[in-house]
């Protein structure tokens, strides 16, 4: 029998680890072939992991996160075997070279610092009493500890989300099972509505530059049988006024402690948009987002895309080829936007520092 695009399938999964200790691999699926072709990429050393993260095969911050994680593995398990038994303070430098690098390769996802700084800690832990080896075998059990975690997280914001959505729904980018470890926040939250029978009607912004909504929202719904519109990223104002849409809700890179949200470019103006049409703005991340230190969304650091991105989307030129371009990957919405902030631990409502610290910590 055919297959129609309300058949229900197996989401496509981010990333895995695949094998043991000293023959395992981190496996990723390279999101820049999608939808046309699902190819997946075996990753064997930190070269590999960081050029994967740089070239967004895997992407989405809980994603980059975890895939940070492996990748400190993968960097000492040669040094480790070649130590012969000895301890594992031997792998120190090599922890730092790692996690320096990895770090470096994205600024505003902080679920990647975040990792990293988990296996930092667990090193520490246990640096004492674990030969090299042994401590590659720890260290492994953290990254799958931080993958599983993620995917515990992604459900629980999907139950927490799913009752605040029914009828037309919006977003922007990409935030489902693509992004993270589980279901996903944002399309988690949209995945589990339809699941528990919340009438539905998703429209996904295309998300230029990288076009994260076509690309990849689009097919995901379609596979979880979502019933499921594409439009431009222009378009959205207009649909908003035909009183269509009932939501609006996104995923977050990075939030502040006030509740401000770094997300993918194009929220904070469908936040501006939502407030004029009087339609709730939902923003969804795990605790793992929240960057306490941080006041409020003034200071967050802001990835620039490269200019062929908006010059020459997936290869054609659509613009001059000398044409300056301002391409930000992310942008800032603040609190004072969001109706609510969507987290594993409940829901935030009319975010102050008061509120997300009553929660966070």
């Amino acid at each position: 029998m055919p297959r129609t695009p309300a058949d229900t399938l197996k989401p496509l999964k981010s990333l895995a680890w695949d094998g043991g200790l000293e023959s395992g691999r981190l496996v990723v699926l390279d999101q820049t072939r999608l939808p046309g072709t699902v190819r997946y990429l075996p990753l064997r050393d930190l070269d590999g992991v960081v050029e994967a993260i740089a070239e967004m095969s895997v992407r989405g911050a809980p994603a980059i996160g975890i895939a940070g994680a492996y990748g400190v593995v993968l960097h000492l398990i040669p040094r480790a075997s070649a130590a012969a038994g000895k301890g594992s303070a031997i792998l120190s430098k090599h922890l730092d070279q790692a996690i320096e690098r990895l770090a470096a390769v994205r600024s505003t996802p902080v679920n990647l610092r975040w990792a990293l700084e988990r296996q930092r800690a667990c090193f520490k832990r246990h640096i004492g009493h674990l030969t090299a080896l042994e401590m590659c075998a720890r260290l492994l059990m953290e990254a799958k500890r931080i993958h599983r975690e993620d995917e515990e997280l992604c459900a629980r914001i999907a139950d927490h989300g799913a009752p605040l959505l029914a009828g037309g729904v919006l977003t922007i980018g990409n935030t489902g099972a693509l992004a993270t470890g589980g279901v996903g926040t944002a399309l988690g939250c949209v995945v589990r509505a339809h699941q528990l029978g919340r009438k539905l009607q998703v429209f996904v912004g295309e998300s230029r530059p990288l076009l994260q909504g076509s690309r990849l929202t689009a097919p995901e719904l379609q596979r979880a049988g979502v019933p499921v519109t594409v439009i431009c990223d222009s378009m959205a104002g207009a649909l908003m006024a035909t009183g269509v849409v009932k939501a609006v809700i996104v995923g977050a890179d990075r939030i502040a402690a006030n509740g401000d949200s770094a997300g993918q470019i194009g929220a904070y103006q469908l936040a501006v948009l939502a407030k004029g049409h009087r339609i709730p703005f939902y923003v969804a991340a795990p605790y793992s987002s929240f960057d306490l230190k941080l006041r409020d969304g003034t200071r967050m650091p802001i990835e620039q895309r490269e200019a062929d991105a908006v010059r020459r989307p997936r290869g054609a030129l659509f613009a001059p080829a000398d044409v300056a371009v301002w391409s930000p990957g992310f942008d800032v919405t603040p609190a004072e936007l969001i109706t609510a902030i969507v987290t594993d631990r409940g829901v935030i409502r009319s975010p102050t520092a008061a509120r997300v610290k009553s929660l966070m910590g």
